[in-house]
C-alpha cells in the first residue's frame, strides 16, 4: 500500500480546496484545518495537534493568529478565503481567514462549558455540541448546522449572522452529519445511528432507516442496523452513500427499493483492490471529485473510482471490480 497523503488522524470532513486549486481541503485529528495535494505536500492551514483545551483556556477562546481548537469537526467554504468551522467543544462555529489566517468569533458564545440554546444574532446565539454545517442549497445565503447537544437543525444567515432553527426534536437524537439533495432541498440527517429526511418544502421530518443502538445490519430499510455515523453524501436521485465508522464500510441505500448494503467488506485495513476485499479504518467523511469519491478515514485519505457518482439517474450499476486505493 502506498500511503503518500498521511494524516494524523480522523478526518471528519473533506472538500476542494477553493483557496488553492486542485488541493484538498480536510480536517485532521480534530485539531487541524489542513491543505494536501494529493501527492508529497500536505501543509497545515490553521489550528495544533498539540492543543488541548482545559476549562476556561484562553488559548483556545482567544481570537487572532495563532489560536488552536478545542475540537474542531466541520467546515464550509464561503468564499476562496474565507472557511467557517465548527467548534464542537466550545459550542460555536469561528470563522479563519485565509489570506491573514487570523481566526475570529462568528456564531454562538464560545465557551468549554455548559453550552445552550438560543436563537439570536451572532455571539448572543447559543449551541450545544454542534458537529456538522453545510450551506444550504435552497436559501444559499443559510447554514444548516448539526446542533447535537439540542437535538436541532440549526440556521444560520451568513450576511446577518441571525440563527434560527429549522427543527428541533426529541427524536433527532444528537445529529452529527447532513446532506442535501440538490433539487428538492430535502436534507438527509444522521443521530445516533438513525437516519431521517427532513423534507425542506413541507418543513416534516421523516424517519428513513436505523435505530437508536450500536450494530450492523444490511437488509430493508426497517431492520437495518449502524454504528457511528459520520459522513454523509447522495451521489444519485435514488441514492445515499452513508461513512459507517464503527462498521468500517461504506453503506449504499437504495430510497428506491429501501434497501441497505455494503461496500468494501474485507477484513484486512491494509488491503487495496477490489469491493470484495477492501476495508476501510473509521470512515468518516466523503467528497466526490469529477466522478472519483475521496473518502477521509482514520489515518489516510483514500479513493474509490467506477462508481455511478451523479446527480442524475445513473445508467450503469455498481461493479464489483471497482478499485479503492490510497491517493497517490
Amino acid at each position: 500500500m502506498t500511503t503518500l497523503v498521511r494524516t494524523e488522524g480522523s478526518i471528519t470532513q473533506i472538500e476542494p480546496d477553493l483557496f488553492a486549486k486542485g488541493r484538498l481541503l480536510f480536517i485532521d485529528a480534530l485539531k487541524r484545518l489542513r491543505t494536501t495535494d494529493g501527492q508529497t505536500i500536505t501543509t497545515t492551514v490553521v489550528g495544533s495537534s498539540s492543543s488541548d483545551c482545559g476549562y476556561r483556556d484562553r488559548g483556545c477562546l482567544s481570537e487572532g493568529v495563532g489560536v488552536v481548537f478545542a475540537k474542531l469537526t466541520s467546515f464550509v467554504q464561503l468564499t476562496s478565503s474565507k472557511v467557517i468551522v465548527i467548534d464542537s467543544n466550545l459550542n460555536c462555529l469561528r470563522l479563519v481567514d485565509r489570506n491573514s489566517l487570523k481566526i475570529s468569533y462568528y456564531v454562538g458564545h464560545c465557551e468549554t462549558y455548559p453550552g445552550g440554546y438560543y436563537d439570536g444574532s451572532g455571539t448572543n446565539a447559543r449551541f450545544k455540541k454542534p458537529l456538522y454545517v453545510i450551506i444550504d442549497q435552497v436559501k444559499q445565503n443559510n447554514l444548516i448546522v448539526a446542533d447535537s447537544g439540542n437535538n436541532a437543525l440549526r440556521t444560520v444567515d451568513s450576511q446577518t449572522k441571525q440563527v434560527g432553527t429549522l427543527v428541533k426534536l426529541d427524536k433527532l437524537k444528537s445529529p452529527s452529519s447532513m446532506t442535501q439533495d440538490v433539487l428538492t432541498g430535502d436534507i438527509f440527517v444522521s443521530g445516533s445511528n438513525v437516519i431521517w429526511r427532513f423534507e425542506y418544502a413541507n418543513q416534516k421530518l421523516v424517519y428513513l432507516t436505523g435505530k437508536y443502538s450500536d450494530g450492523f445490519q444490511d437488509g430493508p430499510f426497517d431492520t437495518a442496523k449502524f454504528d457511528a455515523i459520520f459522513g454523509m453524501l447522495k451521489i444519485a436521485d435514488d441514492k445515499l452513500l452513508i461513512a459507517d465508522q464503527g462498521n468500517k464500510r461504506l453503506r449504499l441505500l437504495d430510497l428506491n427499493t429501501t434497501f441497505v448494503s455494503s461496500i468494501c467488506t474485507g477484513n484486512d485495513e491494509t488491503l487495496n483492490g477490489n469491493l470484495k476485499i477492501c476495508r476501510l479504518t473509521m470512515p468518516a467523511s466523503l467528497v466526490v471529485i469529477n466522478k472519483t469519491l475521496y473518502i477521509g478515514t482514520n489515518g489516510w485519505i483514500r479513493q474509490l473510482q467506477g462508481l455511478c457518482l451523479c446527480l442524475c439517474p445513473c445508467s450503469h450499476t455498481l461493479k464489483v471490480n471497482v478499485q479503492v486505493h490510497v491517493w497517490c
